[in-house]
């Protein structure tokens, strides 16, 4: 209590008659009534607290968001508002929305329609602009009487609502309530709320209005931004710019970075202008006569003249005044009017140059009116004079059967809607002779009258390239799956191998048993037999690798310049294809057919990796590969290489893509379009010629395909491996067998015990290398498959190697040895090789050569 307050307080004790001596209940009765005189002030000065806080609040809050929680926050001190909500009212809508809501028990009203006339508490208040002050049981009682509706789940046990209006406009109503008790508020709570709904219902409305203007104000300026034709500039009394839409950016060259702050006779005005326009801006903002529109001839940031039609505002702002420039762009209309003054001089070259036919005609919404205007192309090409065609339409120049008359009135509606129509047609001359073309259709105006230009080209030419490109893109399709049934030949021939090689096996050493039984001549056969299938089979892997495999000294200068033509067809005329041959290119050796199959893979891809126009470029070179090139942990053998590079700006291709390129049935093209075997079957012919593929390509920046292929050199002929008889193996010679299919494991095994070796045998490359490396005594000849899991043969018999130094390796394959890699590997490596399917005699044959070269 302040001193003021407490000294009316006493003031009004000393006037009471000090004679008469007060009795108990009247100082009770007295205290009372002072206690709630303190509270009373107490409660004006909270209040008065609230509404400072709130009109600080209103500054301090950049939106509605954030001013109901500060409003929340300062009533929280003079009521309780454990559960609040604020309402806003749309009288427009007749709706109420709840922006901010505060419950214990987390339920959120809704929003609510058609306000007026509604039973609930809410609107209760909003219709009769009066607070209102209801228990539960009181709800309860109106709802059972009139049917109210009431949001919550669960009903409260006290509820009070307030309307907020300000200016005498309905806002919304501020709502307290509690789950506690019946009396939890009261009279004074009903005072207390609604001392601060003024206040509340003004801070909220100001922040509405805020609010629309910030809107109004982004509007107005999305609006000015996104004038496309219209050049909007602001500019401070100094001339400098403030303002500067994108399109004063696309008429004057300069970037909003570029001219904001800069003065205006700096950027637009011409030398000779400069002083009149700041002299005339000067006094216009000092009070004098405005710049009158018109035309002025500006310059852009490259010096060229910019007529245009100029308007000027000057604006008060908080910042003093500014002035806008309202430019409209003269150029398109001074063109146009160019445009128009030369058209009548030019038409007539125009149709006497152009390379196509020409055709001018009145639209008419039925049938069609006689060509007005044709070139002489079209009197050329159609076989017509000038005056015949003028007497024809174009029904006549439409071959009888012929879908653009059938559907002319499609025709028609889609050229009104787009204004142009390419679509193609046949058309037929006078001579009878029907031809494609391509119509390029367009509504112009003549003498104010629609009329339809017609460019009519003849693309015979086009469809000849495209039924040979179609042509070309089955042979391809029809070699792809040729390669594929090549490569499904070869996995079947291979596991034959495997298993006749146990049959020949088994049955040769039981021959050997039974010579003298009269079960041994069926047994020949059988074997005879099974020679005859491995025969078989041998041709099929042939066939695996390559129909007709034709070596050939080459000069791909030479076969570049072969292929070009067809290439050129079969990419289409959209892309354009250059080549760069290489001078002094060396020599290479391979089936010319293959260099085609690669040339065609690689341009066939460049090309699908182009959507519309592009450029495929192919290059060759010479290179000389290092022994550290990034390829040599590949198996490349560094040398001298012949470079055939395939380069595109297609699309290029993802990183993950690149990981599985090369991948037999991998492709990324739709359904129909590929079959994932091109670059598998290029891969496989470069690899087969001892060379590799580099590849760079990246999204969005194309791709390049290298080949490299050995330079060719003289290569003597092979030397001729000769049966000898079989020489026992020396004592105690050990032989470790590797092999991952069992029967061949089991058989190749009791060979060798035949033939004296001791035999250590093992189904998988890492048993082999345990064995070795547990072995005290000494290996001297591995024999191994090449194809297993975890590794293969030739990694195998480098790391034995290195535990057993010296020991002479043998490795053994079910495909021809050239598929193997065998032919240069034996000659850099020391490795011998054997065949399968192979005989006891055979392999005594390998082994006796072994034995006699060691």
């Amino acid at each position: 209590m302040s001193r003021a307050s407490a000294g009316r307080q006493l003031g009004a004790f000393r006037g009471m008659p000090m004679t008469t001596k007060p009795s108990y209940a009247e100082l009770e009765r007295r205290v009372i009534k002072l206690e709630a005189e303190v509270a009373r002030n107490a409660r004006y000065a909270g209040i008065n607290r609230s509404l400072f806080e709130i009109a600080a609040a209103v500054g301090s809050s950049a939106n509605l968001s954030e001013l109901f929680p500060a409003i929340h926050r300062s009533l929280s001190a003079i009521i309780d508002t454990t559960n609040f909500f604020i309402a806003l009212y749309d009288g427009g809508r007749d709706t109420i929305t709840f922006p901010y809501q505060i419950h214990l028990k987390k339920v959120e009203l809704s929003y609510l329609t058609g306000v007026t006339g509604r039973d609930c508490l809410t609107a209760r208040v909003l219709e009769s602009r009066q607070p209102l002050l209801m228990t539960r049981t009181e709800i309860e009682q109106q709802r059972a009487e009139t049917g109210w509706a009431v949001a919550l789940e669960e009903i409260p046990e006290s509820w009070l609502g307030v309307p907020l209006i300000a200016r005498n406009t309905l806002i919304g109503a501020m709502v307290v309530q509690s789950y506690e008790g019946p009396s939890f508020y009261d009279a004074t709570d009903v005072e207390t709320l609604s001392a601060v709904a003024v206040q509340v219902a003004t801070a909220i409305e100001r922040k509405q209005i805020e609010e629309r203007l910030q809107a109004s104000v982004g509007r107005f300026r999305r609006i000015i931004e996104n004038v496309k034709e219209i050049s909007i500039q602001g500019y401070d009394r100094e001339r400098r710019v403030t303002f500067w839409n994108p399109a004063s950016e696309k008429i004057y060259g300069y970037s909003e970075e570029e001219a904001l702050g800069r003065r205006l006779e700096d950027l637009i005005i011409p030398a000779a202008m400069r002083d009149w326009v700041i002299r005339m801006v000067d006094q216009w903002v000092a009070g004098g006569e405005a710049i009158p529109p018109g035309e002025l001839l500006l310059v852009d940031k490259n010096g060229r003249d910019v007529p245009v039609f100029s308007s000027h505002v000057l604006i008060e702002s908080a910042t003093g005044k500014e002035m806008f420039c309202i430019d409209i762009d003269l150029q398109p209309i001074k063109q146009a009017e160019l445009a128009l003054r030369e058209s009548e001089l030019k038409h007539r070259t125009f149709f006497s140059a152009i390379n196509d036919a020409v055709f001018v005609y009145p639209y008419r919404e039925q049938g069609f009116a006689p060509f007005i205007e044709v070139n002489d192309i079209a009197c050329r090409r159609y076989g017509f004079t000038r005056e015949e065609l003028l007497q024809l339409t174009v029904a006549d120049v439409n071959s009888g059967n012929n879908t653009v008359l059938q559907g002319a009135a499609e025709y028609r509606r889609q050229l009104l809607e787009k204004g142009q129509l390419v679509f193609e047609a046949k058309h037929v001359k006078k001579s009878g002779e029907i031809f494609p073309v391509e119509i390029n259709a367009n509504i112009i105006e003549q003498g104010g009258e629609p009329v339809i230009l017609a460019v009519v080209r003849d693309i015979s030419e086009r469809k000849n390239s495209e039924r040979e490109r179609e042509k070309l893109e089955d042979q391809l399709r029809q070699a792809q799956k040729l390669e594929s049934i090549g490569r499904l030949a070869g996995g079947v021939a291979h596991d034959f191998n495997n298993m006749l090689g146990v049959i020949i096996g088994r049955t040769d050493m039981i021959m050997d048993d039974v010579m003298s039984s009269p079960f041994h001549d069926d047994l020949l056969e059988i074997h005879k037999a099974a020679s005859r299938s491995a025969d078989l089979t041998r041709q099929l892997l042939t066939f695996a690798r390559k129909q007709s495999v034709s070596l050939q000294v080459l000069d791909l200068n030479e076969k570049v310049a072969d292929i070009y033509t067809i290439l050129r067809r079969l990419i289409g005329e959209a892309i354009e294809l250059s080549w760069q041959p290489c001078g002094n290119l060396w020599s290479v050796k391979m089936d010319p057919g293959q260099v085609d199959q690669i040339l065609t893979n690689l341009c066939v891809n460049a090309r699908d990796a182009i959507a519309g126009t592009g450029r495929i470029v192919i290059s060759l070179g010479n290179i000389v590969v290092p022994p550290d090139h990034e390829f040599r942990a590949q198996g490349v053998t560094p040398g001298q290489f012949v470079v055939l590079t395939v380069t595109d700006n297609g699309c290029g291709i993802e990183k993950e893509v690149l990981d599985n390129l090369f991948e037999p049935f991998f492709t990324t093209k739709a359904t129909g379009r590929g079959t994932g075997l091109g670059l598998a079957t290029l891969y496989g012919i470069v690899r087969q010629n001892l060379g590799f593929v580099e590849v760079k390509s990246s999204p969005g920046r194309g791709s390049r395909f290298s080949i490299y292929l050995p330079r060719c050199e003289a290569i003597g002929r092979q030397p001729v491996e000769t049966a000898i008889p079989w020489l026992p193996p020396k004592k105690n010679m050990t032989v470790l067998l590797v092999e991952d299919e069992p029967a061949i494991l089991t058989m190749t095994e009791a060979m060798l015990k035949r033939l004296g070796f001791q035999v250590m045998a093992v189904e998988s490359p890492q048993k082999a290398l345990a064995l070795a490396a547990e072995s005290t005594a000494s290996i001297d000849i591995l024999l191994s498959d090449i194809v297993m899991p975890e590794m293969d043969g030739w990694q195998l018999a480098e790391k034995i190697a290195v535990l057993h130094p010296g020991i002479c390796r043998v490795l053994m394959s079910g495909y021809t040895e050239e598929i193997a890699g065998v032919t240069k590997m034996v000659a850099e490596r020391g490795v011998y090789f054997i065949q399968k399917p192979f005989t006891k005699h055979e392999l005594s044959s390998k082994l006796g050569m072994i034995i006699m070269s060691g």
